[in-house]
């Protein structure tokens, strides 16, 4: 090899040593100046290795936490007015199939099983449609709000 190893390969060398190239190890076992950079590097390492971790002396997470407002239930009107009304649509449905409960069966008699599976296949398109519609929505704003 007419020119020196770089940086990047020596280190390389030092840090995974079974997976060199077979001219890398020959280079840095025949030249000196790669051969003292590679046990420099191994020194650097081991004095790395061999440093404690740093501890705080305080406990970090309850610093933080205590800093956080405090979280507060929020029964605002919006929610009241929501829940009511999906317990007004329940209810109206549940005394509508109450009271037609003897003609229910009388409604889907007429219709063929053809049309039946048109209907079941436009529902399930449609709620498909609005729930990859809802995803897509929601990916856009956690998007947004990782740029935060």
């Amino acid at each position: 090899m007419a020119r020196h190893l770089t940086d990047q390969q020596i280190q390389q060398y030092v840090l995974d040593m079974t997976n060199d190239e077979l001219m890398i190890v020959e280079h840095i076992r025949l030249c000196e100046e790669c051969k003292t950079k590679a046990e420099i590097f191994q020194l650097m390492i081991r004095a790395i290795q061999q440093q404690q971790t740093p501890a705080f002396d305080f406990d970090l997470s309850e610093s933080v936490l205590a800093q956080l407002p405090s979280p507060r239930k929020n029964f605002s009107l919006d929610n009241i007015m929501i829940c009511l009304l999906v317990l007004v649509c329940i209810l109206t449905t549940a005394v509508a199939v109450y009271i037609f409960r003897n003609y229910i069966s009388s409604i889907f008699a007429g219709i063929t099983s053809r049309v039946m599976y048109l209907i079941l296949i436009t529902v399930i398109s449609f709620l498909s449609v609005l729930c990859f519609q809802m995803y897509i929505s929601y990916k856009k704003k956690m998007t947004i709000l990782d740029h935060y």
